[in-house]
């Protein structure tokens, strides 16, 4: 695949400077065998940035690949891991973004830390709302 600007490669990878490139994953498995893989990669830092994790099997294998590195000090002790969530959705439900990374953050902060964004203008009046509007509003 290309474009007019020539920035894909033959692979379909989306190259930024010559070295660096995004590849393009065509499934939520794909996605996630690609974020095990980093992870297992990994040396001192893994961000991950997303509206939510989600609760199911995959996500469970994720949380399970970071505490496993967490806990490799000897090949990698200065590995860290910060997830980055929307406060709305990473929150929703009885089981969540928070609950499934509660004791990850709890065993091994601050090498493990969890954020949660929520729109400035949002904060006060929106804890009253059901998380169904919170989602909406953002």
């Amino acid at each position: 695949m290309a474009d007019s600007t020539g920035a894909f490669s033959k692979d379909n990878h989306l190259v930024l400077d010559g070295t660096t490139s995004i590849q393009d994953l065509h499934s939520p498995a794909a996605f996630a065998a690609t974020i095990l893989q980093e992870i297992d990669q990994a040396q001192d830092l893994v961000i991950l940035s997303a509206l939510y994790l989600g609760t199911g099997s995959q996500e469970s294998q994720i949380v399970e690949r970071a505490e496993a590195a967490l806990k490799d000090t000897v090949n990698r002790p200065n590995f860290k891991i910060k997830f980055f969530f929307d406060h709305s959705r990473g929150q929703r439900g009885s089981i969540n973004s928070v609950t499934l990374l509660t004791e990850l953050v709890k065993n091994y902060h601050p090498r493990a830390q969890v954020y949660l964004y929520q729109m400035p203008q949002l904060r006060g009046f929106v804890d009253y709302l059901p998380f169904q509007l919170k989602e909406l509003l953002g």
